[in-house]
């Protein structure tokens, strides 16, 4: 980015004016300073990157806030959510992924799609092997113990069919 900056006037809300105002950036002090650094954060996500460490980081730091949200009303209510500890611990990796094979899906091979359905695929197994145990382990108070039952049922028809199909594939 170019360090010469030209000067630039707009007219903009009293809600607008208070909302910069009242964002925190790192080094960003003045309303200019802030007004670029919100340029530069969008300017970042707007350009796709392959690397999935800078992803990885951007998601992070996108979802930051929304994780210490939860954090925070759990210890506030003494209650863990570890469904939504799970999904937020897991989501910025997804997204870091998504994200840098999308800048470069219009390159890819055959291959390399099957490659990149293939690590997606895994992800999804990390995510359900984290979720599903929760969900059977402590029948949520959400919903009803028949509810509950009967989806505990559907988990276990869901692995043995995952089982028989792994067996039938595999030859034996």
């Amino acid at each position: 980015m170019s360090s010469k900056t030209v000067p630039f006037s707009a007219r903009i809300s009293l809600e607008d004016a208070s909302f910069i105002s009242n964002l925190s950036f790192e080094g960003a002090v003045t309303p200019s300073d802030k007004l670029r650094s919100l340029l530069a954060q969008i300017r970042q996500r707007e350009q796709q990157s392959s690397s999935y460490a800078d992803n990885l980081q951007q998601m992070q730091a996108w979802l930051a806030p929304l994780q210490q949200q939860w954090q925070i009303r759990q210890q506030q209510l003494q209650q863990p959510a570890e469904v939504m500890a799970a999904l937020l611990h897991w989501l910025p990796e997804m997204l870091a992924l998504v994200l840098s094979q999308s800048a470069t899906v219009t390159d890819a091979s055959a291959t390399q799609l099957r490659q990149t359905e293939f690590a997606v695929l895994q992800q999804l197994y990390r995510l359900n092997a984290a979720v599903l145990p929760l969900h059977i382990q402590q029948g949520y108070q959400t919903s009803s113990t028949q509810q509950h039952h009967s989806q505990s049922q559907d988990l276990i028809r869901l692995a043995e069919l995952i089982i028989s199909t792994s067996t039938v594939s595999q030859g034996e």
